[in-house]
């Protein structure tokens, strides 16, 4: 992939991506197995809502042109809080297991 080559995969593409990479190390396989079954510890709605935001961030980064160096910088912190937020309620929920 050259450094001129920036445009975005399909979700598929990484998600097939992650999974090989994943599956490719045995000692992270607890800690898949308890990705795969979620805690009730944290609402899952709660998750979602942070990974939606994120998504919907990400969007707006990747399609909106007329956006200003400032627009783009405020944009990428909220994204930054979005993703800081989301993480820490999945460490706190693999923490509880």
């Amino acid at each position: 992939m050259s450094s001129m080559d920036t445009k975005p995969r399909p979700k598929e593409e990484l998600k097939e991506e992650s999974g090989q990479i994943i599956k490719g190390y045995p000692d992270n396989q607890n800690q898949i197995d308890k990705l795969a079954n979620p805690s009730k510890a944290i609402p899952q709605e709660n998750i979602d809502d942070d990974l939606l935001t994120l998504h919907k961030i990400h969007a707006i980064l990747l399609n909106c042109i007329n956006l200003s160096k400032k627009d783009k910088l405020e944009f990428c912190n909220s994204q930054r809080y979005f993703m800081k937020l989301y993480l820490r309620k999945m460490r706190e929920q693999l923490e509880k297991e």
